[in-house]
């Protein structure tokens, strides 16, 4: 959900220094120890051995050294640590998406198995206050927890806008989309026996309940109006978490971002959510949706109101994050590398090739 937060990584090999630790006698002169005569054998023993010991001054400069990132070669990363290194974004959208949708699904079965007296505690635990809570609650801790996007809609964004490196769009999505399937499979494990009284068994599966997991519109909207209420949504998602992270007004650390994103994901879902249950997210959607077809609930969850799911959090949540990031850099970003500048530079640099073509042709006439 977020632009990639910086990730803690390994310095690269070319810029490994070599650290200079003292050793032994070499470290620093000492008073000789000529005479010992005035000592026993064995405090002679560790009086030359304590000569031989690296002063405070030399630990000084190597833990420095180490603060530097200048390293004993020694000490390299291994192709271990290298492969771990490459794979902490992709776990990073992986375990962010799944904790959101754990919070988010559990709040969803929480407020809604409650309602039935028979599985309830005594009263509902919760209301549509409560089940917008849990989502912002959920995405925030993401956030807090891995500093990645967290949402498909989000990283193609960041590919189009903000640099990020097309080659790891795929992965990224792929992580998101399991890290989904993973989330809704601990909620619905937790609430099985729930869900079960809820259905009439563990034969039985609706949508009634499938929805606490995919989103599911009310039956007045039509389609159209689906696709609409979910492009504005994540069109207002994506264009508020610009804003967030634009450094020209914010200087955020990584947790005061969280706590904007609590405020900016609940804000949005108790105003414009209700009507689609507020996917703004396709892997917050598909994951938690594939992972009911694969457990009882078939391809009703896909075939519903004509591949609803298709239409609506996939295609209007990919197309809206585009166009509110479009809006915010346009408008509102300073930065030089706004997308203003970089079509202007474009056509530029077309017009430069095609005059240059031009002169080519000419002199060859």
């Amino acid at each position: 959900m977020s632009t990639h937060l910086p990730l803690h990584s390994y310095p690269q090999a070319e810029q490994h220094g070599r650290m200079d630790v003292p050793q032994g006698g070499q470290s620093h002169p000492s008073r000789p120890v000529s005479d010992t005569s005035i000592f026993s054998e064995k405090q002679a023993a560790t009086l030359r051995e304590h000569s031989q010991m690296p002063t405070a001054e030399n630990n000084t400069v190597a833990s420095s050294s180490a603060e530097n990132g200048t390293i004993d070669r020694t000490l390299e990363p291994n192709p271990v640590a290298r492969g771990r290194t490459w794979l902490m974004p992709y776990a990073a959208e992986f375990l962010g998406v799944m904790v959101f949708v754990m919070f988010g699904c559990g709040a969803n079965c929480q407020v809604n198995l409650t309602r039935n007296p028979t599985t309830s505690p005594g009263f509902q635990a919760g209301s549509w206050t409560s089940l917008s809570l849990g989502w912002g609650a959920g995405l925030a801790v993401a956030v807090w927890v891995s500093g990645g996007h967290v949402n498909p809609a989000v990283t193609l964004a960041m590919a189009i806008f903000r640099g990020f490196p097309w080659r790891k769009v795929p992965g990224f999505w792929l992580c998101q989309l399991l890290g989904g399937i993973c989330g809704a499979g601990m909620v619905y494990g937790n609430y099985l026996r729930a869900i079960d009284i809820n259905e009439g068994g563990r034969d039985v599966r609706t949508l009634a309940t499938a929805g606490y997991f995919g989103t599911i519109p009310v039956s007045y909207l039509t389609n159209s109006e689906c696709f609409v209420s979910e492009f504005i949504g994540t069109a207002l998602l994506v264009l508020s978490l610009f804003a967030l992270l634009d450094k020209s007004k914010n200087n955020w650390h990584s947790g005061e971002v969280a706590v904007g994103i609590f405020v900016m994901f609940t804000g949005i879902a108790a105003a414009v959510g209700a009507q689609t249950s507020f996917a703004y997210n396709p892997a917050r959607d598909l994951g938690p949706r594939m992972f009911t077809a694969m457990v009882g609930y078939g391809r009703q969850v896909f075939t519903f109101r004509s591949w609803y799911w298709l239409y609506a959090p996939i295609i209007g949540d990919f197309l809206g994050g585009i166009v509110g990031a479009a809006i915010y850099d346009i408008f509102l970003f300073k930065d030089k590398s706004n997308v203003v500048n970089k079509l202007l530079q474009w056509r530029q640099r077309r017009q430069t090739g095609t005059l240059a073509s031009r002169g080519k042709a000419t002199e060859s006439v």
